[in-house]
């Protein structure tokens, strides 16, 4: 919808709103789809088996996400395919609250860097109709810096949710743990478990494929940024709606590129260092290769895709619609009638 003449100019919101807004979206969508995390994860590691590993649940063979999802519920419970939501809500919160947060203030770094000297004299930094457009280099640069900082926050997190999604859902049975370890009750036990058996080291196992997988979002955020410009049609701005199906097209065009260094991530997530080992990134792949082939670097990217798709949709709806009541709320004069995206 093309705002009237008389509304008020697009008000460009602060890197505080931004994050706020990301970190709502994040925590909801990781509510609504975390089963089909639990499943990915599962898929990922079936048959890596080694002295250092953490044993998938009572030991199933999972073939497709229904199989998978009816299996967990009926061995172990429905409370299984929420093992490791806490982790996995914090991590949600903190990285998408990040990751906006940072985004939004780089995007606004570059303009105010590069396109300085072609502002008018009448141009308002707070009125986004006017903003200068960003390249798709510069989309895929901001988008870098941000999933480097939200890396470094919540590595420790995403290898406690991992192992808390594969060790058994009883703390006694099933060898939830590694060799010789203690399986975790929660996140916070876990997180201090993780410290105190394996150090700051532990804690940042599978660092090097997340961040790789800085590339996934620099390349979702530039489609998306491409898609919003494409979606807006000449518009300034575009409905929650189109945000949400830009986030979906975009994300499937990341996830097919990227996939494989998420499998490595999990996998090395999912071991324990053993004395001096180095859980390398090469080394996984290597192992990997010559155990499964090319086929094992995309074990699990049918509940990935499943649950990536839909979770971007929400993510980006979910935003936009936070994103508009923080607005009302800080600044109730100035909000546009309709809910919408700068493009």
């Amino acid at each position: 919808m093309t705002p009237s003449p008389s509304s008020p100019p697009a008000r460009a919101k602060s890197s505080v709103e931004q994050g706020l807004a990301g970190g709502i979206a994040g925590a909801a969508s990781v509510v609504l789809l975390h089963p089909l995390d639990v499943v990915k994860v599962r898929m990922q590691v079936q048959g890596h088996r080694d002295p250092g590993t953490l044993q998938t649940a009572r030991q199933y063979y999972y073939t497709s996400t229904p199989q998978a999802l009816s299996a967990i519920a009926r061995s172990e419970g429905y409370r299984a395919l929420y093992a490791g939501v806490a982790p996995a809500v914090v991590g949600g919160t903190l990285a998408w609250g990040t990751y906006f947060a940072a985004y939004e203030a780089c995007k606004g770094v570059w303009r105010r860097s590069t396109t300085s000297s072609t502002l008018t004299k009448s141009h308002d930094a707070r009125d986004q109709s006017t903003a200068p457009r960003l390249s798709p280099a510069a989309h895929l640069a901001c988008a870098a810096v941000a999933g480097a900082a939200v890396c470094g926050v919540t590595n420790p997190l995403w290898v406690v949710k991992t192992r808390l999604q594969l060790q058994s859902s009883g703390s006694g049975g099933g060898g939830g743990a590694a060799t010789g370890g203690v399986p975790y009750r929660g996140l916070f036990h876990g997180l201090r478990s993780l410290l105190m058996e394996e150090g700051v080291r532990g804690c940042y196992s599978g660092l090097a494929p997340n961040l790789v997988l800085v590339s996934h979002g620099a390349l979702q955020f530039m489609a998306y940024e491409e898609l919003k410009h494409w979606c807006g049609g000449g518009r300034s701005q575009i409905t929650p709606l189109e945000a949400g199906a830009a986030g979906m097209a975009s994300k499937l065009f990341a996830s097919v590129t990227t996939y494989p260094n998420q499998v490595l991530r999990s996998r090395m997530q999912q071991r324990r260092s053993v004395g001096s080992e180095s859980l390398t990134l090469g080394g996984t792949a290597a192992a990997l290769w010559r155990a499964e082939g090319l086929r094992g670097f995309y074990r699990g990217i049918g509940p990935s895709v499943l649950r990536v798709l839909p979770a971007s949709g929400v993510t980006f709806l979910v935003y936009e619609s936070a994103l508009g009541a923080i607005e009302q709320i800080s600044c109730p004069s100035s909000t546009a009638t309709t809910s919408s995206v700068s493009v």
